[in-house]
């Protein structure tokens, strides 16, 4: 796993991020995540976000019928980072601010919001 994928995959398997996921609603999954530009989609196999999730090439267009997870910023340096996503199925939007302590990256704040 790469710190980019840690670091996503710690976000979204947040409780906070979770409670919007609804994974009784079956027809919503495999959760489709859209990276953003630059990020490639090869470090995230088999990652576990908490439901089931396929990664999207930047540019690919996601099945309208399921949930689809829009990664607009994943930002990381050597300590701290910043992770922006949205969530149009349920009207959210987050931002998570994180920082690598003990080798290990953890959600220092988040901000979600429905429209």
């Amino acid at each position: 796993m790469t710190n980019q994928s840690k670091a996503l995959q710690i976000v979204i398997g947040d409780p906070r991020v979770q409670a919007f996921m609804h994974p009784e609603i079956d027809e919503r999954f495999p959760l489709q995540v859209n990276l953003p530009e630059g990020v490639g989609v090869e470090a995230f196999a088999g990652i576990d976000l908490g439901v089931p999730s396929v990664f999207l090439k930047r540019g690919t267009a996601p099945d309208p019928a399921r949930a689809n997870l829009i990664v607009s910023m994943l930002e990381l340096d050597n300590a701290d980072g910043t992770v922006k996503f949205s969530l149009p199925i349920e009207g959210l939007v987050g931002s998570a601010q994180m920082r690598l302590e003990n080798g290990s990256w953890v959600v220092k704040s988040m901000q979600l919001v429905e429209q």
